[in-house]
């Protein structure tokens, strides 16, 4: 929707009026709450293992070194093909993802338990009976009742109703989040 306004010039007009330091504020909130979902995402590993202190510190190390070398003038990506080079240039230069693809990597080759890596904690939690019901916390603020009333919505995955086949039956998940 942003997009779309910013296309229309009245609306560019007005953004483009905010003020610089307001702008870096919200700049400051968002990448603030994007942190904390990214670190809260690993709440359920064990975090006493060496195994994944060691994952966590060296992608986020590798997340904050790496882009900051390749910001040094001399260093300069060439694999032969102009737009390959580019296309891995940005990508090295990129904290979020080089602190990702790190932890992914070292995440999937290091050996570890289940219990380890936090997935017995993160399937129990998804087992329960009220992670089959919406969360208030995401739905829309005045069509969310609308949507919840359309039985046919709920065999889309996007909506608001849909129920995986393999938790149980639809009727009764849709019986338990209708008004």
């Amino acid at each position: 929707m942003m997009i779309l306004m910013g296309c229309l010039s009245k609306f560019g007009a007005v953004f483009s009026t905010i003020p610089s330091p307001i702008i870096g504020g919200v700049f400051f909130c968002m990448f603030g709450m994007i942190t904390g979902v990214g670190l809260s995402n690993i709440q359920m590993v064990d975090l006493r293992s060496t195994r994944n202190l060691f994952i966590l510190g060296i992608s986020i190390f590798g997340g904050i070194a790496i882009p900051k070398w390749m910001q040094q003038p001399e260093t300069h990506v060439d694999l032969g093909h102009a737009q390959l080079s580019q296309i891995v240039e940005v990508l090295l230069s990129t904290s979020m993802f080089i602190g990702g693809f790190t932890g992914f990597i070292l995440d999937n080759t290091i050996p570890g338990t289940r219990q380890e890596r936090g997935l017995v904690a993160w399937e129990h939690s998804c087992d329960g009976a009220e992670n089959k019901l919406v969360d208030p916390t995401y739905s829309l603020p005045y069509f969310f009742e609308v949507l919840k009333r359309l039985r046919f919505l709920g065999y889309l995955p996007i909506c608001p109703r849909y129920v995986p086949e393999d938790t149980g039956s639809h009727e009764e998940a849709t019986d338990e989040n209708s008004v």
